[in-house]
């Protein structure tokens, strides 16, 4: 019987617990009646493991059973004297055990889980308070199987918001076997942790106790914010904070890096469960994105990414063919754990850094190179997956390079994606009339894409950054560097996927999938503004630096030959002088990325000409991502106009010629509607006047700089003179230098400016709507004569090098020559 009890149940506790009840017992009844007559519940209750249920029903025996003529018999008592007596005997129990004892014994928690041979029940019927309150009191008792097996009931138990408020709920402080001492390391908080952090820290060493632990900290964070579940009743300081900041005060966030650390001892649904932790823990609280800072997040999940890629390559589960259908065969854990990884990474980049004395603002400013490589080598490897699903027939599926290492090809050639550079014209993708796996396809691997590129994106906005995407992206192309096409391919494939998602795929409103719709439109927004950050001037050296550099005579590598060749007048690199940035610059300059700017432009105008149409005005602004969007792409052409041919083809330069019309367009109505006074047009203005006319500024300026690369080579000059571009900019020149002129007659805007806000801070009412009002409006005008003053300049050389080319091609004495050249 003694075995019965379990290792955690003495004989005190249960002595006073028996104490308890003949002590309330005795107010109806003579202690010595009780004590002789109920002898045989003595007995029973030190040799029967008890609950709370069977103490009360021994309290309830020891008023019902008496000894009358040698017999048990059952005498009923008054009602009320039962009902009190019953209140009385719950109470003093519940103190007591509550004080000395073990809600749940160890006996009776092995009984709730496990069989009498010691094996986990397959379908135990432990309820969600009794599995809460093994795990709290018996986790460290050294049974393992048993915690475990109640961890697993939890989980099994955790499938809907109301269990995971309970869970979140749980205060383990209240069986009293935590202190507040029991804080987990590095907790900020006072008061103890949550039992299921507290499991992870007692089971560091245990991955099958973490990572269920993790799951239940990922279902936590979703709860909705408003009430903290997880601080204390005395932490009065959290009282106002939600469950996922309680959780990392508590030090979840460390807890959840330290389990994906193990990546290679969990199980593939417990590295899902860990990312997926470590998400919602950087992304749902305040302090999280910080705190996985400093605790090497950043390192960690490049790690875990880089891990399982190589794992899925290793294990040759990269693509496979069924009846002629391709199959990607990468499981649902593994697309969980690299989404989230990957959402993690992308929230620490974009996190406030640390210490901002160095003028650094954000983690992108100063990532390491394994964060660069992992995002990289994803963004590669999520393209070929997509390219599998969606267009198998443009990529060879027996390509299984690993991260740039040369494998052994045995029984298979080393091919790629195939050339489509000549089919970028054709070949849409509408997602409605879409086969089973290319929808698939598509709702899978478009968030996380989404999410590569706008890291990728948040990276190459720093220059500091970019020798390493060059890097990675030269590594990622020699793993192809034995095929036929010089390793472009591999590079090829991230460009394919940009366009097909993002120009190719249509139909995902109509399906109404608007939350993808908006996600293909910020890929292809990121897409195009990583691609002007890769294909810019160099950003290593200042403006002095680099005026210095451009009067000392460039030594050029030639690629192809690998000699230097002294090439005088060119001046300095336009790119970070690098075998690798070169090696990308040229890769990218082979008419796929000018494709998808042109493409984008093309689609931004068209619709915006229907809006025009719709509304029946001549002059609308354009919608912000619109905007934003349709300048990157022009910037994109204007970086790529010297290098790639594709830009100086009449057709990429007749949608250019129709912005510039459209531009001229808007500039005459705004003449025409200030026709009696131009200079009252930089008085009277409108606010919608005002960023109509910048955004044409804009639009003008950056086609500018496309076309006076582009007149560097014949081919552009030749097209321009076949669309007659020279009148068209000739009358925008005149129209910029007609407002000019009227700005300059309004005076000096801006001293106005510094007048008025220096005139504002003597006031008395210098916070007062009108005051602040007539300040912002006078700063815009000032802003707006400062764009036009900076365009006309540029106009100017381009009017001239239009006109020397014109010339050149109606008399025909320098005909096909470039503007450079008859400068």
């Amino acid at each position: 019987m003694a075995a019965c009890r379990g290792a955690g149940d003495s004989a005190l506790p249960r002595f006073l617990n028996l104490c308890s009840l003949i002590l309330h017992i005795q107010l109806y009844y003579p202690l010595w009646h009780v004590l002789f007559f109920n002898s045989f519940s003595v007995i029973a209750f030190f040799c029967v493991p008890s609950t709370p249920d069977q103490t009360f029903c021994l309290g309830i025996c020891c008023h019902l059973c008496k000894r009358k003529k040698g017999k048990n018999i059952l005498t009923v008592v008054p009602q009320d004297t039962l009902k009190y007596c019953k209140l009385k005997v719950i109470s003093a129990t519940v103190m007591l055990r509550r004080s000395f004892m073990r809600w749940i014994s160890l006996a009776e928690s092995r009984e709730l889980f496990m069989d009498t041979g010691g094996r986990i029940l397959q379908h135990p019927r432990a309820t969600l308070a009794q599995t809460l309150q093994v795990l709290a009191e018996h986790h460290e008792s050294g049974d393992a199987t048993l915690t475990r097996a109640a961890l697993q009931r939890l989980l099994d138990l955790d499938v809907t918001d109301d269990v995971t408020a309970s869970i979140a709920s749980f205060n383990a402080t209240k069986s009293g076997i935590y202190t507040e001492q029991d804080g987990v390391s590095g907790g900020s908080g006072n008061g103890a942790p949550h039992l299921v952090l507290h499991l992870m820290q007692s089971h560091l060493d245990d991955a099958t106790i973490c990572e269920g632990c993790c799951r239940c900290v990922a279902n936590m964070c979703q709860l909705a914010s408003g009430a903290s579940y997880c601080s204390s009743q005395g932490d009065e300081s959290r009282g106002d904070a939600d469950t996922s900041d309680s959780l990392v005060e508590q030090g979840a966030v460390e807890l959840a890096l330290g389990t994906l650390t193990k990546y290679r001892y969990l199980s593939p649904r417990g590295r899902a469960w860990a990312a997926l932790a470590v998400l919602n823990l950087v992304c749902l609280s305040r302090d999280g994105a910080r705190r996985a800072v400093l605790a090497g997040g950043e390192s960690i999940l490049s790690t875990t990414l880089l891990a399982i890629m190589e794992e899925v390559y290793g294990m040759n589960r990269y693509d496979a063919v069924k009846n002629g259908v391709t199959e990607c065969l990468l499981s649902t854990e593994q697309r969980t754990t690299l989404d989230a990884a990957l959402g993690a990474v992308a929230r620490l980049l974009i996190s406030s850094a640390g210490d901002n004395a160095t003028g650094v603002s954000y983690r992108y400013e100063e990532a390491d190179y394994m964060t660069v490589k992992a995002v990289v080598y994803y963004l590669f490897w999520l393209s070929r997956l997509i390219l599998l699903g969606t267009r198998p027939d443009k990529i060879d599926l027996c390509n299984d390079n690993r991260y740039g290492e040369e494998r052994n090809r045995e029984s298979h050639d080393s091919s790629a994606i195939c050339d489509t550079s000549a089919e970028q014209s054709g070949g849409c993708l509408h997602f409605p009339t879409a086969s089973r796996s290319q929808r698939s396809a598509v709702l899978s691997y478009l968030p996380p894409l989404q999410k590569a590129w706008m890291s990728l994106k948040n990276l190459t906005t720093c220059g500091s950054n970019l020798p390493m995407v060059y890097e990675v992206l030269h590594q990622i192309s020699k793993s192809d560097a034995s095929a036929a096409n010089g390793g472009k391919d591999c590079v090829r494939s991230i460009v394919e996927v940009v366009r097909l998602v993002g120009i190719s795929l249509t139909g995902l409103g109509a399906a109404g999938l608007l939350e993808e719709k908006q996600l293909q439109q910020d890929l292809l927004a990121n897409a195009v503004t990583a691609f002007a950050a890769l294909t810019s001037t160099r950003k290593d050296l200042s403006e002095r630096e680099l005026a210095n550099a451009a009067a000392i005579t460039d030594v050029h590598c030639d690629m192809r030959t690998g000699s230097d060749v002294d090439r005088k007048g060119d001046g300095v690199s336009a790119v970070i002088p690098t075998e690798a940035a070169m090696r990308v610059i040229e890769m990218l300059s082979t008419g796929a990325v000018s494709g998808i700017a042109l493409s984008a432009i093309h689609q931004i105008h068209v619709s915006h000409k229907r809006k025009m149409e719709r509304e029946g005005t001549d002059v609308l602004l354009y919608d912000r991502e619109d905007f934003e969007l349709l300048i990157r792409s022009v910037q994109l052409l204007s970086n790529l106009s010297e290098e790639d041919t594709a830009v100086s083809s009449p057709n990429t330069l007749a949608v250019l010629h129709a912005l510039l019309i459209d531009s001229a367009s808007a500039l005459a109505g705004m003449e025409r509607k200030h026709r009696e006074d131009i200079s009252s047009f930089f008085v009277s203005q409108t606010s919608v006047e005002h960023m109509l006319l910048f955004q044409q500024c804009g639009i003008i300026a950056q086609v500018y700089a496309v076309l006076w690369g582009v007149l560097r080579t014949k081919e552009g000059a030749r097209s321009t003179v076949e669309l007659r571009m020279y009148e068209c900019v000739e009358r925008l020149q005149t129209l910029l230098e007609s407002m000019g002129r009227a700005s300059a007659t309004v005076g000096n805007v801006s001293a106005s400016v510094g007048d008025q806000r220096a005139d504002c801070d003597k006031a008395r009412g210098c916070g007062e709507p009108g005051v602040l009002g007539a300040v912002k409006t006078s700063k815009s005008r000032a802003a707006v004569a400062e764009t036009i003053e900076r365009l006309i300049p540029l106009g100017k050389k381009v009017v001239h090098s239009l006109e020397l080319v014109s010339v050149a091609e109606s008399t025909g004495g320098n005909k096909g020559r470039s503007a450079a050249a008859l400068h």
